[in-house]
């Protein structure tokens, strides 16, 4: 029904572009520029109901001089204007007549269109547009990309409209099956009665007013960008560490962790990088962060099930636990399983651009990402509930262990025994990637603190690694000591 609707808006503005120049009043230098066409197209009605009010208005106007250009539109007389009114105004640069395609030898027509019904253009997310109007900028015949001077329009709002973005309309299979808002190559600067869009392209321009009630405070986007920062330092300082003591015994346990950590540093990596290009990107290099970003998070979670794994082979397999080519067959596991389930996700479009909404200074919180929520709860919420079930399992057999033995020392050891016992807990708690479970619990009164316990655990995980790691290598014997001991009970036995 949207494409249908589409189909007959787009040949209503096709009706009106006239074939005979003669009737048309071409407008030279300073002169006023008349309108060619001027009238109100209907795109439909939305079940019985029949919509009172036009669904857009659009405006053809012919011209034939490359110099900027300005025009205005008036929601309370419903027409385009050739001069300044500053209640919606498009200014139109040099630039673009220079590359457009003119539709007739000496005349480029340009075609305004503003709609007040803007079903063509909904989406899954959560937000209303200013004013309930779109504004259609064409120019030529040809698609105008990669402006030097941006294409600037001015949405007049009210003092309550803090939290809008310049968006425009993409029909793009790459970001979703019908179509998205996206804010790459449009800039916004809000001051007291405007909103100023500068675009570096021609579309379908709006303000997305995204509602900011139970936004999260700045100071978490603050911890988030400062943990993952801090989790790249240390993530990195891990593997030269491991370098540096590797003529030390390379554990199993010790080896695994260093993948974990590897996936870590790319999954913050990543995630910074998305962060810092996702607005100034383009639909291919964020349907590439996008899939960077799914797969080392993947890999992440991966890595803690083997985590989870490795530690029940310990606990539980304790005798006969020899697998031929161990490791080998963990890092088949801890990297291809994800590298599957991504490449399949790449094949079939499922990644761009994903709004999460806009903060109260209309700071726009785009990723590249996931665009399909089926996806997304499979692969993300569902794969890692199965790695939480099993890891939360294997904890609470550690920690039903710690406890049969302190029951079974003396009285004055057990305390001793307590404080070794609870920073063994914790430590565990987080390489097996429990803290990501706080997002399950993130709803109620107490929404705010696992918010926060939320962000911490899981933006500092890569300091909190590092000291696990650190902690594991320091109590790690060297080759040269196993061998003396070797031989000291080979001579004891002796």
């Amino acid at each position: 029904m949207q494409n249908f609707k589409t189909i007959i808006c787009m040949i209503t503005l096709a009706s009106v572009i006239p074939t005979n120049n003669s009737e048309d009043e071409v407008l030279e230098g300073n002169k006023k520029k008349s309108i060619n066409q001027h009238e109100q197209c209907k795109i439909g009605t939305s079940g019985t109901s029949t919509v009172k009010e036009p669904d857009c208005v659009y405006a053809v106007f012919n011209v034939t001089r490359e110099k900027e250009m300005s025009f205005s539109y008036s929601s309370s007389q419903r027409n385009f204007k050739n001069i300044s009114q500053h209640e919606l105004d498009i200014h139109i640069p040099k630039e673009v007549f220079q590359k457009a395609k003119p539709t007739e030898p000496i005349v480029t027509r340009v075609i305004l269109t503003a709609f007040r019904n803007t079903t063509l253009f909904t989406t899954s997310m959560k937000y209303h547009l200013l004013n309930n109007m779109v504004i259609g900028v064409n120019v030529g015949n040809g698609n105008i990309l990669n402006l030097t001077d941006p294409v600037k329009i001015i949405f007049k709002h009210n003092n309550e409209s803090n939290n809008g973005n310049c968006s425009y309309w993409s029909s793009s299979k790459i970001v979703t099956k019908n179509g998205s808002w996206l804010q790459n190559g449009c800039n916004t600067n809000k001051t007291r009665e405007y909103f100023i869009c500068s675009c570096n392209h021609l579309s379908f321009f709006a303000i997305l007013m995204v509602d900011v009630v139970g936004t999260p405070p700045k100071s978490l986007v603050y911890i988030t960008y400062a943990g993952s920062g801090i989790s790249v330092l240390f993530t990195a300082v891990t593997m030269i560490l491991f370098l540096c003591f590797r003529k030390r015994r390379s554990e199993h346990s010790l080896l695994i962790h260093i993948h974990l950590n590897c996936s870590l540093f790319l999954l913050h990596l990543f995630f910074l990088l998305n962060v810092g290009l996702a607005n100034s990107s383009g639909q291919m290099l964020c349907w590439l962060l996008g899939v960077l970003l799914h797969w080392a998070l993947l890999c992440c979670f991966t890595w803690k099930a083997i985590e989870g794994f490795h530690l029940y082979m310990l606990l539980v397999k304790v005798y006969n636990i020899y697998v031929h080519r161990y490791m080998l067959k963990l890092c088949c596991v801890g990297w291809g399983v994800p590298t599957v389930i991504v490449v399949t996700c790449a094949s079939v479009n499922k990644y761009g651009q994903y709004n999460l909404g806009s903060d109260q200074n209309h700071t726009s919180a785009d990723m590249c990402w996931i665009s399909d929520k089926t996806v997304h709860y499979i692969t993300i919420i569902g794969y890692f509930s199965v790695i939480a079930l099993f890891n939360t399992v294997m904890l609470s057999i550690v920690a039903a262990k710690l406890c049969r033995r302190r029951q079974s020392s003396l009285p004055h050891e057990r305390r001793q025994q307590l404080w070794k016992d609870c920073p063994t807990v914790l430590g565990l708690s987080c390489v097996l990637g429990l803290p990501w479970a706080l997002g399950f619990f993130g709803y109620g009164p107490m929404q705010l603190i696992i918010l926060y316990l939320f962000t911490i655990f899981n933006s500092f995980q890569g300091l909190f690694l590092f000291l696990w790691v650190l902690a594991l290598l320091h109590h790690l014997p060297t080759k040269e000591d196993s061998s003396k001991k070797s031989k000291t009970e080979g001579s004891t036995t002796t």
